[in-house]
């Protein structure tokens, strides 16, 4: 399931804690483990049906530079959990 879908499986979710809330943000990290352009629709997609201000944070650099040479599924599991 893309991002996307998911985030619409919550949409119920997402309009209660939306951007006009003075307490919540909705973001999405883009990771560099994302399709070509994903982010960008998906950034699309959510303001366009959920009427939501999603921010994009790109740290591709840091998530590809922590998993170079990584070839161990648990330790890159636990980095991108422990950079999340």
């Amino acid at each position: 399931m893309t991002d996307c879908g998911y985030l619409f499986q919550h949409q119920g979710l997402l309009r209660q804690t939306n951007s006009r809330s003075p307490y919540s943000h909705a973001v999405l990290v883009d990771h560099g483990l994302m399709r070509l352009n994903e982010c960008a629709e998906v950034k699309e997609t959510i303001g366009k049906h959920l009427g939501i201000d999603l921010t994009v944070v790109d740290a591709s650099e840091r998530f590809m530079a922590g998993l170079a040479g990584v070839t161990d599924p648990e330790k890159k599991r636990k980095f991108i959990g422990n950079t999340l």
